[in-house]
């Protein structure tokens, strides 16, 4: 099957749709995706999942998560295989403790997370209840299901409009087990020192691995705990998730080799110095990568930068947009940059950075 993104777009995703037509066909309306695709519903699944699978189905397409995948997230049936990493949950009023636990009150989906103070955030049980028959009576939150979690402080850089704590909380996005691209959450926060650690994206690999028995395509997003380590905060399916601060030509070229590759993708766990002079061997003797100081800077970004970056632009030989990624160790090209020569070299290092993995 083809991929196709069917994009629903408006002013604010407007450069995000320039960037999925670099690497996916974009179609806007359901009535223009091929025959026989599998379709990535960018912002366009809701709120009538159900009546576009059936749709889609006429002829001969599919959505990326089908509709069981879907109900799964979004009906927070996932809380169950996940529960050892998130936090406690209720599902009504009546089993809430009543011993000065503290609440997030929210829909099984959404939230009134802009209104955290008074329509989220709840310091006792009573004001939980009182928060659950406002959002009962709200027409985005009742139809889902309210929903009670534990409140644990997580570590905080700044507190934004009626008490909303921006924290340490970052957004991943997984086609099934493999990370495509991650990035901090709160792109409203001003000045934040947030980081995350080898620890946290160990974390998320390991939800990951549960998860994708459930949903291909889905978000995750975690948070430092004050207490120590990290927490999972939610699930949600990734063709409506928001992009927060991360990159759509990372997201959508990993997406798309994801596709083409998928279950024969390589996994790079965290490897030493030693691996990644090796991986900048090849990335120089075959890929034509410049050799004087930026391999130094290459290894330092994949072993020691607390902020390091997944992809590495070497350009080299394979043009301007030549990038190893470093989560599935192979290197692409921009697609307008694809030539039959470019292709061939892609493969021959893929196949070589593939065998340092066996060595």
């Amino acid at each position: 099957m083809n991929p196709v993104i069917l994009f629903r777009k408006d002013y604010t995703t407007e450069e995000e749709f320039e960037i999925a037509k670099k690497y996916f066909d974009v179609v806007e309306f359901r009535s223009d995706v091929p025959a026989d695709s599998l379709v990535i519903g960018r912002y366009s699944t809701l709120p009538y999942y159900k009546e576009l699978d059936h749709d889609l189905k006429i002829n001969g397409s599919k959505l990326i998560n089908s509709i069981d995948q879907y109900n799964w997230v979004a009906n927070f049936d996932w809380y169950d295989a996940v529960k050892d990493y998130t936090f406690e949950t209720w599902f009504r009023a009546q089993d809430l403790p009543d011993d000065g636990t503290k609440f997030v009150v929210k829909g099984r989906t959404n939230s009134r997370k802009h209104e955290w103070d008074r329509l989220m955030f709840a310091d006792s049980k009573k004001k939980a209840i009182e928060i659950m028959l406002v959002l009962n009576e709200d027409s985005l939150i009742a139809p889902q299901g309210v929903v009670f979690r534990r409140y644990e402080p997580l570590v905080t850089y700044e507190i934004g409009l009626n008490g909303l704590p921006f924290t340490n909380e970052w957004r991943f996005f997984f086609y099934k087990e493999t990370i495509l691209t991650y990035g901090y959450y709160w792109t409203m926060a001003k000045d934040v020192d947030h980081q995350i650690t080898k620890e946290a994206l160990k974390f998320v690999k390991d939800i990951a691995k549960i998860v994708k028995d459930y949903s291909n395509f889905f978000v995750l997003d975690i948070g430092e705990k004050i207490s120590g380590g990290w927490v999972l905060i939610e699930i949600n399916d990734a063709q409506m998730g928001g992009l927060s601060e991360n990159s759509p030509d990372t997201l959508y070229s990993n997406l798309k080799n994801g596709i083409a590759f998928d279950d024969k993708l390589v996994h790079v766990e965290l490897y030493g110095e030693d691996f990644y002079h090796k991986v900048y061997d090849i990335l120089e003797q075959l890929g034509g990568a410049t050799g004087d100081g930026y391999r130094e800077s290459f290894i330092y970004n994949f072993t020691q930068d607390k902020y390091k970056s997944d992809e590495w632009r070497f350009q080299g030989k394979l043009g301007f947009g030549g990038k190893y990624r470093g989560e599935r160790n192979v290197v692409d090209c921009y697609p307008e940059d694809e030539t039959p020569a470019r292709l061939k070299l892609i493969k021959k290092m893929n196949v070589a950075l593939k065998e340092l993995l066996s060595k």
